[in-house]
């Protein structure tokens, strides 16, 4: 149901594809006028326009008429997309489509032709201008539409709303949403934030009138308040463009009092200059890097000082990396190379000495011309790396422990593996590294056979060690003399998806877990207690994350998101309640508490 612009005329759609029309100028005698007739099918929708005297309706076979408010027979007929439950649920539509404040813009979902699965319900966006209501020019076809780039919605579109303010416009669909900006100097429609929250049953999505930044969205777990002012990635204090490459990999470091970033790009690596107080970040180098097999890691030196990053050069029609080592005060020059055989499969720098760790392989086996290795080198001097020693083993992941004392690295499950069939899982294992020319195997944990990789990290003191494997299971153990003790503490988690990266203080663990069939989320774990980890708070989902990491003052966590970019995120745990609080308010009532705590004061969590 919609009111006309008058106030007084009240419209409601009927399953028989009729629209009833009243005159409620007085509430206590309705008087009833004769109903709007056209469509064939349930009408699932309304909208008027604010200033044009348009009344728009859709039926659930996706036919979209425009009226005349006054008037009873239709100036235009539109094609937009039919309705189909969505995949939470039978959820009725309630505003398929919908006006701009100034009325010149109609809004409606719009399918994607040619689905080549008759019962897949995913919708693009439809926008017709309204220069002239009886022919309407549509800005994005529906054979066209924005569908590129990952902009359709998730699921089937279950109301439309334009901002108050601005050209924005919002699909609720799903237990997601979905926003586009309409340009009129360019007359294109760009793509903007979204999130799916998955397992919840959607409804509503509206802007908060007078602010096309702070969107309402109903589910069934309550109204969500969402800050786009970070059109990126909404919560997000910041966003770094461009999109990282797959497997994209990035490393944080203060140099002076600079912070930089050094992160995998799409055919190019990149250093950046972060300013986290005015949220801004200046390029200071691009290289071009190899592809997501050949060069996996990309590292800066504990102070700053140095970037090491793999660089793709050509030897007749072959294509070959090498790692170069920069000086991140002049980052276009490079200041010594050091060869490798296969390419870079991951690098790190010791915490205590001038120690760089390369593992040379590619991920691709054949493309490893050469016996995959991990080779130590002294870079004392940056313009001449030399060699300390060879250990002959794959390095899928390298780490030093926080005193420089240990090298840990992820090697190759047990077995047949090009039948798929290990005999063992993967084994972490922990070289001695105190006298760099002469490596010794030190510890070792082989993990069950069913587990193909893993992620480790030390925490900063170098007292706990965190393992997250691929079954979904995380181990923190107990470590004394360069030594694990005793059995781990278990957390099932679900699935691994990415690295682990602790806070510089120690007390919490970001990582990247499940969420749902499909999605992702990078999770905080508050590990003050290992004995008994807790989850702390998560961000939105999405189909993958390649890499995070803490600022080393542990206010920021930043996060690699695939096809997107690198999302900055307040990290600090007092913000992150308050957001929360603000959100939800407080989780436990007066009442409850005096139920469950007679003894205790009430002191909710929020206040």
């Amino acid at each position: 149901m919609v009111f006309g612009t008058d106030g007084n005329t009240l419209f409601a759609g009927t399953s028989a594809g009729e629209i009833l029309r009243w005159d409620t100028g007085d509430p206590t005698a309705l008087h009833t006028l004769s109903p709007l007739r056209g469509h064939s099918k349930q009408v699932d929708s309304l909208a008027v326009s604010p200033k044009r005297g348009l009344l728009a309706s859709a039926s659930v076979d996706g036919q979209v008429r425009l009226w005349k408010a006054t008037g009873t027979t239709p100036v235009a007929t539109l094609r937009a997309a039919p309705y189909t439950s969505d995949s939470f649920g039978p959820i009725r539509p309630v505003h398929r489509i919908a006006f701009d404040s100034a009325g010149g813009l109609l809004a409606a979902p719009a399918e994607e032709p040619k689905k080549k699965d008759p019962l897949a319900s995913s919708d693009d966006l439809a926008l017709w201008t309204l220069d002239d209501p009886r022919a309407p020019r549509q800005v994005v076809a529906a054979d066209k539409g924005v569908s590129s780039g990952g902009t359709r919605c998730s699921d089937s579109v279950t109301s439309m709303a334009f901002a108050s303010k601005s050209k924005r416009i919002v699909a609720s669909c799903g237990g997601g949403w979905k926003t586009w900006i309409y340009t009129y100097g360019t007359d294109a429609v760009l793509p903007g934030a979204q999130n799916t929250i998955n397992g919840s049953h959607g409804g509503v999505a509206l802007f908060v009138p007078g602010n096309a930044e702070q969107l309402l969205k109903a589910t069934d777990r309550g109204v969500q308040v969402w800050d786009l002012s970070n059109g990126a990635q909404p919560g997000a204090v910041g966003f770094i463009p461009p999109a990282p490459g797959t497997g994209g990999q990035l490393s944080l470091a203060m140099s002076g009092k600079r912070l930089l970033l050094a992160y995998q790009g799409v055919g190019m690596n990149w250093l950046r200059d972060l300013d986290l107080r005015h949220l801004r970040s200046n390029p200071l180098a691009t290289t071009v890097a190899p592809d997501m097999f050949t060069g996996q890691d990309i590292a800066l030196s504990p102070d700053g000082k140095l970037l090491a990053d793999a660089e793709v050069y050509k030897q007749g029609k072959e294509t070959y990396a090498n790692l170069f080592l920069r000086s991140t005060a002049s980052p276009k020059q490079k200041l010594g190379m050091i060869e490798v055989n296969n390419g870079v499969g991951a690098l790190a720098y010791s915490p205590t000495k001038p120690l760089l760790a390369v593992s040379d392989y590619n991920g691709l086996v054949a493309s490893n011309p050469k016996p995959q290795v991990v080779r130590l080198y002294d870079i004392a001097d940056p313009r001449h790396p030399r060699h300390l020693s060879t250990i002959k083993t794959t390095g899928y992941g390298l780490g030093f422990s926080p005193d420089g004392s240990s090298l840990v690295m992820n090697e190759a499950a047990k077995g047949d593996t090009k039948a798929a069939r290990p005999t063992a899982g993967p084994l972490v294992h922990s070289w001695d590294v105190t006298d760099p020319a002469h490596p010794s195997a030190s510890w070792s944990v082989r993990l069950p056979t069913g587990t193909d990789y893993a992620q480790f990290a030390f925490r900063p003191d170098g007292k706990l060690f965190a393992l997250y494997d691929d079954t979904g299971t995380l181990r923190l153990w107990d470590v004394r003399r360069d030594r694990l003790v005793g059995p781990p503490v278990k957390v099932s988690i679900g699935r691994l998806d990415g690295p682990l990266a602790f806070s510089p203080d120690g007390t919490r663990l970001a990582l990247i877990a499940p969420s749902g069939d499909y999605d992702r989320r990078p999770e905080v774990w508050d590990v003050s207690d290992p004995d008994s980890p807790t989850r702390q708070f998560y961000m939105p989902a999405a189909s993958a994350f390649y890499s995070l990491a803490f600022t080393p003052d542990g206010k920021t966590l930043a996060v690699v998101r695939a096809s997107a970019g690198i999302d900055l995120w307040d990290a600090e745990p007092q913000h992150v309640i308050a957001d929360l609080c603000n959100a939800v308010g407080d989780p436990i009532s007066e009442q409850d508490w005096k139920k469950y705590l007679p003894d205790r004061p009430y002191q909710p969590p929020c206040q």
